[in-house]
């Protein structure tokens, strides 16, 4: 999206589900980048609607416009089966899957001041008994950023039960 910008390309980011708005986004004959964040939550089937259903024909490019469709999901299950497994509807599939002990080291080196360096170490050993995302790596830096120590960020942010964490530095 930011290099789009820096094009001067349209960016539309869709935030949820309004009956018509394939229709209304396949009409739309300029370049742009299209943002669908979460797309399992927002178009949800329901008793009465299959919102899925309605998108995928705009997924597959039938209205002859120049866009980029870029999905989010973080529940491929509550996908509409007819969206997985067809790379002419999508081309690229990432999954990012939790980072490795060398990926938190060098996000931590990248996101924290180097004064609280020394608790990086901390956060590895941490992950090991969590399901570590970036999101919590994230929440992380900025808690010991404001100079509070591991412990109380983790209290803090609810992560776990920090109390019966031991680490062994």
């Amino acid at each position: 999206a930011n290099k789009a910008i820096e094009k001067e390309m349209p960016v539309i980011v869709v935030t949820g589900y309004i009956p018509g708005i394939a229709g209304f986004i396949s009409s739309i004959q300029q370049e742009c980048v299209v943002i669908f964040d979460e797309f399992e939550k927002t178009f949800a089937k329901s008793d009465d609607c299959d919102p899925q259903t309605e998108m995928l024909s705009l997924f597959d490019g039938l209205d002859g416009g120049n866009k980029l469709f870029v999905v989010t999901c973080n529940d491929t299950s509550s996908l509409s089966s007819f969206m997985l497994n067809r790379p002419g509807r999508f081309h690229y599939h990432i999954k990012i899957s939790n980072p490795t002990d060398v990926e938190i080291v060098e996000y931590m080196q990248d996101k924290l001041d180097k004064q609280y360096w020394d608790t990086i170490e901390q956060v590895v050993n941490f992950s090991h008994g969590v399901n570590m995302t970036y999101d919590f790596l994230r929440a992380i830096a900025f808690e010991l950023n404001q100079g509070y120590s591991l412990k109380e960020t983790l209290r803090d942010l609810n992560i776990t039960d920090a109390e019966s964490m031991k680490f062994d530095i």
